[in-house]
């Protein structure tokens, strides 16, 4: 959390966007608000939709992507990256 408050407000402030998308059952009354410019999103994300923009916004910038989840989630992820068609970077991980 430090380290992406940091490049949402040091020398890279306008350049890094963090979206968190938090899946599953989740309860709203326990939810918190983030702060620091991070965008809280709560179900499924629609990377055909989400990735278009992104690339249409930053044109000519890459793109870097940070997951960790299953692998199906991984697979719709790449899927949304190759709609892009921009300069996307995936980076995943999955916790056991």
């Amino acid at each position: 959390y430090d380290m992406l408050r940091e490049a949402t407000q040091g020398a890279t402030a306008g350049r890094v966007d963090v979206n968190l998308f938090t899946t599953g059952e989740i309860e709203l009354s326990k939810v918190k608000p983030l702060g620091c410019g991070f965008h809280q999103y709560f179900g499924r994300p629609n990377w055909g939709r989400i990735f278009p923009k992104l690339a249409e916004e930053h044109p000519g910038d890459d793109i870097g992507v940070f997951l960790c989840g299953p692998p199906a989630l991984r697979g719709d992820l790449a899927n949304g990256v190759k709609k892009a068609k921009s300069q996307c970077a995936m980076h995943s991980t999955k916790f056991s």
